[in-house]
């Protein structure tokens, strides 16, 4: 490979955005611009096992998220404490 460009560019977005209930949302972005005509037959084969790997991460982590969050006391009883 040495010098030679890349077949494709990549980008990856992770994106915290906060809901008009007090929750957060994460979303992942993922784009891939192909330099190459031949570079489809290696990136889409890539982008569907990376969306697979992409939906499993992302609700491991929605599902540590809840988990901790149903550990703590309601907002509410938290305020209410001395």
């Amino acid at each position: 490979m040495g010098a030679a460009p890349p077949p494709y560019d990549f980008t990856w977005a992770w994106v915290l955005r906060d809901e008009l209930d007090g929750t957060s949302r994460l979303l992942l972005r993922e784009r891939y611009a192909y330099t190459r005509p031949w570079a489809r037959f290696l990136v889409e084969p890539a982008e569907a096992v990376s969306f697979v790997m992409s939906q499993k991460m992302l609700r491991g982590i929605r599902d540590r998220a809840e988990q901790v969050a149903s550990a703590r006391p309601p907002a509410q009883a938290r305020a209410e404490s001395p």
